[in-house]
């Protein structure tokens, strides 16, 4: 999956001008609504309107400086066309909650992932951060126990029966835990651009002696969970591919952690 640069399609929301003399105090205390700095589909590079209005960013960017709420949305096509959807929220404390929702990417992982960025500056019609947090997983597939059924790896494809006790959760607060029927695991876990990483992990230290295919294949998949790219994700089903295996979940209920 490649994404090039930025084109206007839709119009710009309303952004509130720099300046302004605040509202009047309340009589009751309400929620903010956030300020609308605009919904865009972009198309590709070169083509007519490929370039993001200034507003835009500068009307995310002015929000970010006054610590009010603001939303800028986009869509912006891969090299195939396939629409990858953004959405950029800042808060009262500066903070900037970035989500990449790459579900109808049929030439990458989908995934809806978010971050929270900081340090925000405006590069020409574009604008970067100067740090993001690694994120949480989307709830496409936090909070979930995974079942997996399946290991792919150059040996071919091994069904894992659920006799194999063999699981996945992620949780939204980052920890993550699994287990290959023999062995539990514990640590961390932060999204990337294509799926999570797995770190500080603790596992038990129960040792297999055996010689079935079925458990050998679950204990090399679960022990491949390291970098992991995320190739599909819906509410019933995940796959994933670490190392140079894939695995293969199905949604067993919620997560009990």
């Amino acid at each position: 999956m490649r994404i090039w640069g930025l084109a206007l399609l839709v119009t710009l929301g309303g952004c509130a001008a720099a300046g302004e003399p605040a509202a009047p105090a309340a009589t009751h205390s309400r929620a903010v609504a956030p300020v609308d700095c605009g919904t865009f589909v972009l198309r590709q590079v070169d083509e007519p309107g490929s370039r993001l209005p200034a507003a835009a960013p500068q009307c995310l960017a002015e929000a970010v400086r006054t610590r009010q709420p603001a939303r800028l949305k986009l869509t912006r096509p891969t090299d195939e066309g396939d629409p990858i959807h953004e959405t950029y929220e800042s808060d009262a404390t500066g903070r900037v909650r970035v989500t990449l929702d790459t579900r109808d990417d049929n030439f990458g992982p989908r995934a809806v992932t978010t971050k929270i960025c900081t340090g925000m500056a405006i590069d020409r019609e574009w604008f970067e951060f100067h740090k993001c947090d690694p994120g949480v997983a989307g709830p496409g597939y936090v909070d979930t126990h995974w079942r997996l059924t399946a290991v792919t790896d150059g040996r071919g494809t091994t069904k894992i029966p659920a006799s194999v006790d063999a699981w996945l959760e992620l949780t939204v607060d980052g920890e993550f835990h699994a287990a290959d029927s023999v062995n539990a695991i514990s640590g961390k876990f932060g999204t990337t651009s294509v799926g999570f990483d797995v770190t500080d992990t603790v596992s038990s230290a129960a040792g297999y002696i055996g010689n079935d295919p079925v458990q050998l294949a679950a204990i090399a998949g679960v022990g491949a969970l390291d970098h992991v790219t995320v190739v599909s994700a819906d509410r019933e089903h995940l796959t994933v591919q670490a190392g140079g295996a894939r695995l293969t979940f199905v949604r067993d209920g919620p997560a009990s952690r």
